[in-house]
């Protein structure tokens, strides 16, 4: 009776334990993306923006995405991007992290979509993948850092009030 009481309070904690599990720590958030970034979770993002009026660059992803896969060797490398992140607050979004809001699909549903939102929480749709025409599907799609590098610079122009030296340059 004793070991059953025992096992019983064991396999309780246990449960507990596994169910209410912590969101991951920033060095866990990057999920291929690159350690190197300091990444938040998207509500920890809104309140740091709030304070540091940073832009929120929100990436959203999906395991089972090979596309996803593939950008993130391109995204993890790139000096550019490197350089760029700590003018951002960083999220990476991944399953059922997603938010339901509309705002967040300016063009549908596809994987990876990377967008770009203010302090105030406003989606910055206008800042697209500058090598994909306007009349063609996946404007926030961005199959390698370059140009992803280039939508970077054009969230910092119009975040930052930045004067343009040229088109795009890195």
């Amino acid at each position: 009776m004793r070991q059953s009481w025992f096992v019983l309070v064991f396999l309780t904690v246990l449960c507990q334990a596994s169910t209410s599990s912590p969101p991951p720590p920033s060095a866990e958030l990057h999920r291929g993306f690159g350690a190197h970034i300091k990444w938040l979770t998207y509500k920890q993002a809104c309140e740091d923006s709030a304070k540091t009026r940073k832009p929120i660059m929100l990436i959203f992803h999906q395991r089972w995405c090979k596309a996803c896969r593939e950008l993130m060797p391109s995204f993890r490398d790139s000096p550019y991007i490197a350089k760029m992140a700590p003018l951002f607050e960083m999220v990476n979004l991944m399953d059922e992290e997603e938010p339901l809001d509309e705002k967040f699909k300016p063009d549908g549903v596809y994987y990876p979509r990377i967008l770009f939102m203010g302090p105030d929480g406003v989606v910055q749709d206008q800042i697209k993948n500058p090598t994909v025409s306007a009349k063609e599907p996946f404007q926030y799609y961005y199959p390698e850092a370059n140009s992803l590098a280039r939508a970077m610079m054009q969230a910092i122009h119009t975040f930052y009030k930045v004067e343009e030296a040229g088109e795009n340059e890195l």
